[in-house]
């Protein structure tokens, strides 16, 4: 035909190579001859069906191609049975805007029934596509047995590991400080944070702000003494419990007019501070208590915790005053510090990112990123800002909704990793890696530097977690589905179900739609006998259902 586009020889060759493998049936002979060395294992991270393969999907599916075909040939069984990665925020993402919803609480309006419907059948939406592109590279897989991470008993094997874990000691709820979407409203783990173009250049304001001093005299500062801290996320001090400063720093106190400012010696030029008064080390201004910038009413009630100096081996003179605000709920090491010193654990913010009611009342119900600016306004109206700046740096987002996130102390499922990780680097010393470099390079320093593993989400379409918490707080872990339909409770009922006896319409091999057929088929006399010797031998029945069927 004059527009049948034009192949080259090459491309005619494969794909006659194709219809020979798929004529004579190659790969499934390749299975079923004999594997003298046993099963060789190849784990292939399962891909999404939710767009068509890429070039990176390609380029990986060729290289893995070729250790399944080679350990074959050196008298191995390779299974290679497709996957598909069915769960997670990919698909939310793309659930959420083929129906136009904005957030989490439309979600939840619609129905988490009708949401995961929809995410089923998006899923597998380009799999004749896939099947397509794996077939026309010439890899061998078997496609139409493939499994999907939606499938039961897919969910069961990841039951049963999770319950294992538990067993060991390994699984546990905590609360940490991790990486938060305020718009999927649901942790992330490192490793979707450290994903391509995760990370991108934002502008935000900086604050210099003024905390003073209740009773500077008692450790020999004068009236009207004020700690300088400079923050990037002026929308976190209303959350302010805590000042840190270096133990080995040396902060002077500088004058300004009647008031007196301290901070770190290294920084008060870049501050322009006035003349230096005296000087003490971080160490020696330890429990200074100073005025809150916001009375949050449950942080009040800590017995005299809170809104008070402290020191932390995190704080540098690089940049800013030399002294870290502390807002616990929103910061790794704020919350550690805040852990440490016993303060309150009040979080400002909704999972959605609006200012809760512990907040100020001016912020209640604001988003936290717009709130940032009438923080600002009413700080200068107190006169209690120094300077204001922008200042640019690399901030991590969201790697499906490109929202902005934020550290937030949240309940989350944890597996203890770190109790594993001797194990770990003891098995990576028998591993052979190519090229060799990764194995005391990257990856060693991945499992090394490992946080214990955040596996629970805060969503919808995904491997429901088995784990149950009764009202005592003891932790049940289901392992199985027949585990789970053992605890299930039930009726206690016994149901019997019958089928009606011999009719007319079976003698004489009719089949009827129903009652408005022009017929009436009754029952035979050997079909009402059938029914009367079989009724005797039923036990003792409450309730009879019955179609409306003559």
């Amino acid at each position: 035909m004059a527009n049948e586009p034009l192949k080259t020889d090459v491309a005619k060759r494969e794909e006659e190579i194709l219809a020979f493998w798929d004529r004579e049936q190659i790969f499934e002979k390749s299975l079923a001859k004999d594997a003298p060395n046993g099963e060789f294992v190849f784990y292939d991270g399962p891909p999404f069906a939710t767009g068509l393969p890429h070039h990176g999907h390609i380029l990986g599916s060729t290289s893995k191609d070729l250790f399944g075909r080679y350990k074959t040939m050196r008298g191995y069984f390779v299974r290679r049975r497709w996957g598909w990665d069915t769960h997670g925020l990919p698909i939310e993402s793309l659930v959420e805007k083929k129906l136009g919803l904005k957030n989490k609480k439309e979600i939840l309006e619609i129905g988490v029934k009708a949401f995961n419907k929809e995410a089923r059948a998006t899923v597998l939406e380009f799999i004749h596509e896939w099947k397509r592109y794996i077939r026309r590279i010439g890899r061998f897989v078997d496609f139409d047995n493939s499994y999907k991470t939606m499938d039961n008993s897919y969910i069961e094997s990841v039951w049963w590991g999770l319950k294992r874990i538990h067993d060991q000691g390994k699984l546990y709820e905590g609360r940490k400080v991790l990486m938060f979407c305020p718009h999927c409203e649901t942790p992330l783990a490192k490793a979707e944070i450290a994903m391509d173009n995760t990370y991108k250049d934002v502008t935000d304001e900086t604050l210099t702000v003024k905390f003073k001093l209740r009773d500077p005299e008692s450790a020999g500062l004068p009236k009207n003494t004020y700690v300088l801290a400079w923050t990037t996320t002026p929308w976190t001090l209303p959350a302010n419990v805590l000042l840190a400063v270096g133990p080995e720093i040396r902060y002077g106190v500088y004058t300004s007019g009647d008031e007196h400012y301290v901070a770190a010696v290294e920084r008060a030029e870049s501050l322009g501070l006035g003349a230096q008064v005296t000087e003490r080390l971080g160490s020696e201004l330890t429990g200074l208590s100073y005025e809150p910038l916001y009375e949050i009413e449950a942080v009040g009630q800590s017995g005299g915790a809170a809104w008070k100096v402290t020191t932390a081996d995190f704080v540098t003179t690089e940049d800013g005053t030399g002294i870290v605000h502390i807002a616990p709920i929103y910061g790794e090491d704020d919350f550690n510090v805040g852990q440490r010193e016993g303060v309150p654990m009040v979080p400002l913010l909704t999972a959605n990112g609006t200012y809760n009611d512990d907040a100020p009342e001016m912020l209640r119900g604001h988003f936290y990123k717009k709130a940032g600016a009438a923080i600002r306004e009413d700080l200068e109206r107190r006169g209690l800002v120094v300077s204001s700046a922008p200042h640019t740096h690399s901030y991590p987002h969201c790697y499906r909704c490109g929202a902005r996130l934020i550290y937030n102390a949240v309940s989350s499922w944890f597996i203890k990793v770190q109790d594993v990780k001797e194990t770990l680097l003891s098995e990576n010393e028998s591993i052979r890696w190519m090229p060799d470099h990764l194995k005391h390079g990257r990856f060693s320093n991945i499992v090394s530097t490992a946080p214990d593993w955040t596996i629970s989400r805060n969503r919808f379409w995904a491997s429901p977690l088995p784990i149950w918490k009764d009202a005592a707080g003891t932790v049940t872990v289901i392992g199985s589905l027949n585990e789970l339909r053992a605890r299930t409770k039930k009726s206690g009922n016994t149901y019997v179900v019958m089928r009606h006896g011999q009719a007319e319409s079976n003698v004489a091999g009719v089949t009827s739609a129903g009652a408005d057929v022009e017929r009436v088929h009754n029952l035979t006399e050997k079909g009402k006998e059938d029914v009367r010797s079989t009724a005797a031998t039923l036990p003792a029945i409450d309730l009879v259902f019955v179609s409306p069927v003559t």
